[in-house]
């Protein structure tokens, strides 16, 4: 049931009604080596990394940072592609191309964009269901 929930897009709030302990993956794009006192990266395909963060009862569980593989080589698709298979709940990033917004879409991931500031003040929005979409910084757009 809770995969059913989380693809319909219902954020942990929900989960947490129906009395289940819910454990969900967050995804943040970052500028630097990632983090949660990184900052969020300006453009989704050509972060240098991201920072993977574990919420349980949102609340962090566990944070890590890896490397973005296309950084160096940035190819269309294959980002949206290769952050699907860590199967997150969400991913949060500052600016994306109205491609990468497709693919992510048709891959079944939800993503929040124009987000800004340090990972952790970010997700502790996201946590406490203040995460405001702000301007899509990204100049494909």
């Amino acid at each position: 049931m809770r995969k059913r929930l989380l693809r319909a897009g219902l954020s942990w709030f929900f989960l947490r009604a129906l009395n289940e302990v819910f454990v969900m993956l967050v995804i943040l794009t970052t500028e630097n080596d990632g983090g949660l006192e990184d900052v969020i990266a300006t453009h989704f395909g050509r972060c240098k990394t991201f920072t993977l963060v574990e919420l349980e009862e949102g609340k962090v569980k566990s944070s890590k940072a890896i490397e973005n593989p296309y950084y160096t080589a940035h190819q269309p698709f294959k980002v949206p592609e290769f952050l699907s298979t860590l199967k997150p709940s969400v991913v949060i990033c500052g600016g994306v191309g109205p491609r990468a917004i497709g693919a992510m879409r048709d891959l079944g991931v939800k993503l929040v964009y124009g987000c800004s500031g340090k990972v952790s003040t970010v997700i502790q929005d996201f946590s406490d269901g203040k995460i405001v979409e702000g301007e899509n910084t990204c100049h494909h757009v």
